[in-house]
């Protein structure tokens, strides 16, 4: 019997897309939500099915096995954002609205494209304002113009990542004699330096995707 795959949504934001789009992202790293500690997760942390099993939740497996700073093959541990073979449908900044009868037209910050839709059964435009770009939070799986495959799933500290990964990362460089590491860098502060425990300096464990983009 063939293992059924999944199908997840993902957030970028529009620099991000427009680096999709140009082919030069292809990896993302995310914050592992619950950081090891090097200790089982307490029992009071498992969910009400779990403590009636008397098993941890598939989270908890992980946390006893990091002998600390390094990578670690993600084989047989639970990541949010799926594993080889899955597919990631992208949200980002977008607008829509009323397009002739029983259309709808998308349009995306990145870039500007603008895509037909079939009207969605329970559209109701007095529910919406079209007049203004949406977070990409709210874009609902019917609009989503762009769809990754992972091809490959790491768990790691931050530092890990090599020149070549924060170049498919899609870090711009301010100078040819920049690393893509420090560009890296840059960037991940600027979007996760306020959240406590993630900025780079903090070094967190980071969930590694590598992805291509289905045509």
């Amino acid at each position: 019997m063939k293992e059924r795959l999944t199908r997840r949504p993902i957030l970028f934001s529009t620099p991000m897309v427009q680096a999709l789009d140009r082919g030069v992202k292809r990896q993302t790293r995310r914050v592992v939500k619950h950081q090891p500690t090097g200790k089982p997760m307490p029992r009071s942390e498992w969910g009400a099915e779990q403590r009636h099993l008397g098993r941890p939740p598939a989270s908890a497996w992980m946390w006893p096995f990091y002998p600390g700073p390094g990578e670690h093959s993600a084989k047989g541990w639970h990541c949010p954002y799926g594993r080889v073979g899955d597919t990631l449908w992208v949200r980002e900044t977008w607008d829509f609205r009323p397009w002739g009868k029983g259309v709808v037209r998308v349009s995306y910050a990145a870039g500007g494209e603008q895509k037909n839709f079939k009207k969605p059964e329970l559209w109701n435009p007095m529910l919406y304002n079209y007049q203004r770009w949406r977070p990409s939070i709210h874009m609902p799986a019917w609009a989503c113009r762009t769809t990754l495959k992972i091809t490959k799933v790491r768990l790691q500290r931050l530092h890990r990542i090599t020149e070549a990964d924060a170049k498919a990362e899609g870090a711009t460089r301010l100078n040819p004699k920049e690393s893509y590491r420090v560009a890296f860098r840059r960037l991940w502060d600027k979007i996760n330096g306020g959240r406590k425990g993630c900025a780079w300096a903090d070094n967190p464990w980071v969930w590694a995707v590598t992805f291509k983009k289905k045509k």
